[in-house]
């Protein structure tokens, strides 16, 4: 099992040319969370605090909804 350093980012990253926007924290197996329509990552507190206790939660802002950019 692969054990990651201690996060606890919130931020953006560019995909082609795209800026989506995440949330990185806690240690342990990454779960990576993604959110529905027309929602975005900002609705995980409730799930992403606890749980990162025990585990690196990554949450994602999907494209065109939140901070992050809609395509092209």
């Amino acid at each position: 099992m692969l054990q990651t350093a201690a996060r606890g980012n919130t931020g953006h990253t560019h995909v082609n040319c795209i800026t989506i926007a995440y949330n990185d924290q806690g240690t342990g197996l990454s779960i990576v969370v993604l959110h529905v329509f027309p929602l975005n990552r900002t609705m995980w507190p409730t799930q992403e605090n606890p749980l990162s206790s025990q585990f690196r939660i990554i949450t994602i802002g999907l494209r065109r909804l939140g901070e992050s950019d809609a395509p092209p």
